[in-house]
């Protein structure tokens, strides 16, 4: 019988880590819904996750960079999903709207956990901010891809700041989120006011005047 390949214990090795870092991660998510970031410790995720809290304070430090995690994992999955419901060919406001629904169709069968990330968002510390900012990254970048396929198309200003404004979006898509918290609104009627919001910039980014050296 040839000898176990020396590769062997290493992969299974990266294979279990994976394994608890999925099964850490969906604990905490579950928790997180279930009663908030201030009412979960790290040991109730361990107990959960069935491994020990010195295993998820190693792998995470602290519950404000698993709860970072545990977002990042959702905006991954999020960003997958808008990116299956744009509508490559159509309208940049059709396609935008398309996206922005997907999002609020997964976030919103978890808005607590939207909720305890904006709470996190304006108490933790500067680098987890960073690490949210920074998760959000691929959402940001495709619709900005979907902007600059407009202005090749010809329907959006070849003059505009194809990031500058996937960032407004995004800006506003979070900000909406407080107001649907705050204001107890819906998935449907927050849905409603954001397309309102994407027909205003776009409208905007079609009919802002060519400049002097344009012309």
């Amino acid at each position: 019988m040839p000898p176990e390949s020396s590769n062997t214990p290493v992969r299974s090795r990266l294979q279990l880590k994976a394994e608890t870092h999925e099964r850490v991660i969906a604990k905490a998510r579950a928790l997180f819904l279930k009663h908030g970031f201030d009412g979960v410790t790290i040991r109730d995720i361990a107990e959960a996750a069935h491994v020990s809290s010195g295993t998820v304070s190693s792998q995470y430090g602290s519950k404000s960079a698993l709860f970072s995690a545990v977002l990042r994992d959702a905006y991954d999955k999020s960003a997958t999903l808008a990116l299956q419901a744009d509508e490559p060919g159509q309208a940049v406001a059709r396609r935008l709207s398309s996206m922005f629904a997907a999002l609020y169709d997964f976030h919103f069968d978890g808005l607590d956990i939207m909720r305890a990330a904006i709470l996190a968002g304006w108490q933790s510390a500067p680098e987890t901010r960073t690490i949210n900012r920074d998760a959000l990254r691929l959402i940001r970048t495709t619709i900005s891809n979907v902007l600059e396929d407009g202005v090749r198309s010809g329907e959006l200003m070849s003059a505009i700041d194809s990031r500058l404004a996937a960032e407004t979006l995004m800006d506003l898509y979070v900000m909406s989120y407080q107001r649907a918290i705050l204001n107890d609104e819906d998935a449907s009627a927050t849905k409603a006011r954001f397309n309102r919001v994407i027909i205003l910039i776009v409208g905007g980014l079609r009919a802002l005047p060519t400049t002097n050296a344009e012309r």
